[in-house]
């Protein structure tokens, strides 16, 4: 019923073709082979013509009416994945924008020689540089982490947990460099 009610038009247009291509074979006088022929054929192609039309019509009405309930889908398709990659860029665009605040943050520990506040912001900073995908990032804080490890590694309060080294060599598995920072970390005293 449905289906009628949307496409009440073309099959109107569908009935009315069907009706003068039947009409135009039921004639009222007999058939004669002569001008009355050419006529017959006229009227026979002019009912096929407008059954073709029916047809076109039809089509054309239903491709409106079905154009779009799919243009709408392909749209909220594209929405869904746009949204989907607009939230992995924002995700890797915070842990990019962290991990460099936590490698100026390490930098200022260093300074103020707080060195396991520094070894962790340095930690931090490549952990969320490895979840953003920048590889340069992580082999530029790499660099600083291993620099730090062997210009600091002697002073006496520079002292680390047991939980806290299991959690660095978790953070630094696969960054350049991680053998030998891990090495380092594992040299250091326990609190």
């Amino acid at each position: 019923m449905k289906y009628l009610k949307a496409n009440w038009l073309s099959i109107i247009a569908i009935a009315i073709s069907a009706i003068s291509l039947c009409s135009s074979f039921i004639r009222c006088e007999p058939f004669i082979f002569t001008d009355q022929l050419l006529t017959w054929i006229w009227t026979g192609a002019i009912g096929i013509i407008g059954i073709a039309s029916a047809i076109a019509l039809g089509g054309q009405i239903y491709s409106a009416m079905t154009i779009d309930k799919r243009i709408n889908e392909r749209i909220k398709t594209l929405q869904d994945q746009l949204a989907i990659k607009i939230m992995e860029l924002d995700d890797k665009s915070f842990h990019a924008t962290y991990s460099m605040s936590m490698y100026v943050m390490g930098q200022y520990k260093a300074l103020i020689m707080q060195y396991s506040d520094t070894l962790n912001c340095f930690v931090q900073a490549i952990k969320h540089a490895k979840i953003a995908k920048k590889d340069q990032l992580c082999e530029i804080y790499s660099n600083q982490i291993l620099n730090f490890l062997k210009k600091n590694r002697n002073v006496e309060d520079f002292k680390i947990s047991k939980d806290e080294k299991i959690q660095y060599i978790q953070d630094l598995e696969n960054i350049p460099n991680s053998s030998i920072i891990i090495h380092f970390i594992l040299e250091l005293p326990t609190l």
